[in-house]
């Protein structure tokens, strides 16, 4: 049987670049507030905890996307198409080969910079539900197309932002 494989390295950079956009710009604002409590002399422990705070988002922001990347695991089968994911709720998505109907690849300015694309793999039928692989190589997606939907050769007519 096909082992699980893991996302590429350079998934968690991507992961990284996308927690600390979002927790970064509020640490910021919560260590600037620190930063400038403490200049002011106002209340240097109240500038102390802020900038404590500040860091410890980001530090925490750091270590769960550490934890996210290693989550994430797939595999190809003869049969089955899996997906392994989740930190705090695990999930593991099986969808039949049976029932694929179409693969997709789609890639933002920072996934296409690092040669990596999200894949997703759709269902025939509304109640087997689609798996969407993360940050992939382009070489990998192309591979699982190619493997899933023999007849489309590699063809990138599905490709978004590529």
């Amino acid at each position: 049987m096909e082992e699980f494989h893991p996302l590429p390295s350079k998934a968690l950079t991507v992961m990284r670049v996308r927690a600390l956009a979002v927790v970064g710009v509020l640490a910021l604002v919560i260590m600037t507030g620190g930063i400038a409590t403490l200049v002011s002399g106002i209340e240097t422990a109240l500038g102390v905890v802020l900038l404590v705070v500040g860091a410890a988002m980001i530090g925490a922001a750091w270590a769960f996307t550490t934890l996210l990347y290693r989550s994430y695991l797939w595999r190809l089968t003869d049969q089955t198409v899996e997906l392994r994911s989740g930190v705090v709720v695990q999930r593991h998505q099986v969808l039949p080969r049976a029932r694929v109907q179409n693969v997709t690849k789609e890639a933002g300015p920072l996934s296409r910079a690092l040669g990596l694309a999200t894949v997703t793999v759709h269902s025939a039928g509304a109640n087997t539900p689609n798996v969407t692989i993360p940050d992939l190589t382009i070489d990998e997606g192309d591979e699982l197309r190619a493997r899933l939907l023999p007849s489309a050769g590699g063809s990138s007519h599905s490709v978004t932002g590529l």
